[in-house]
């Protein structure tokens, strides 16, 4: 039940350091509310199965179970 506007909080692995102003492009297309989430990078990482990236996202939901 949760979508972009739900994250708070955002990490992103990159294979090459050298791609984060491509990633950057696409997560501020991604990510359009006034106040993003926040964020970290980290670059050089061995990605499995080959990726470029990888992203993992806390979000948290205003509606109770």
């Amino acid at each position: 039940g949760c979508g972009f506007e739900h994250v708070c909080r955002a990490t992103i692995y990159l294979r090459n350091v050298e791609d984060f102003a491509d990633v950057d492009a696409v997560y501020a297309k991604a990510f359009t509310a006034t106040v993003k989430p926040a964020r970290v990078a980290f670059g050089n990482n061995m990605i499995p199965k080959g990726a470029l990236v990888e992203i993992d996202v806390i979000a948290v939901s205003s509606e109770s179970e």
